[in-house]
């Protein structure tokens, strides 16, 4: 053992190592500090686009013929820039069973066929014509712990009729 001067003869006894026999040698060592936190900032670029999905739901889950159905279509935009007009957004469905006398209304407003959108009433087929909708961007708040809550834009479709 290597042992500071000092300690050699009044702290410890020194074990003589025999012929063939090994000796340990333990070095002082110091432990090394952690390493200061470290801390990164970037700035990133944002992709500027319109990031869109879309939900349905029916009401009422069970309806008798000649009852009223309504389908309710909510379109959320996820993304930093509205989806206009120029983004030529379509929403298509096919109702089954097919709807007859209907009324769609978009975020509250009427609209009216051939305006705003086509209906196939042999097939149920439905579709919005491009450049009628729209939704607007959503928003981001910086939280106090550094993370963003993200609130959709939103853009409501219903379209009622009978069975």
């Amino acid at each position: 053992m290597d042992i500071p001067a000092a300690w050699a003869h009044e702290k410890l006894k020194i074990p003589q190592a025999e012929e063939g026999e090994k000796v340990l040698s333990v070095k002082e060592t110091s432990v090394p500090q952690p390493p200061a936190p470290l801390t990164a900032q970037a700035t990133l670029a944002a992709a500027q686009r319109a990031d869109l999905t879309v939900s349905k739901a029916i009401c009422p889950a069970t309806v008798t013929e000649s009852g009223q159905l309504t389908y309710t279509f909510v379109l959320q935009n996820f993304g930093n820039t509205a989806a206009t007009a120029g983004d030529n957004v379509i929403l298509t469905d096919t109702f089954d069973p097919a709807l007859t006398g209907l009324t769609v209304t978009y975020n509250g407003d009427a609209w009216t066929e051939g305006d705003n959108y086509t209906y196939d009433a042999a097939t149920g087929t439905f579709a919005t014509i491009a450049g009628q909708i729209t939704v607007p961007a959503a928003t981001y708040t910086q939280e106090t712990d550094g993370t963003y809550t993200v609130t959709p834009g939103t853009t409501t479709v219903t379209v009622t009729g009978t069975v």
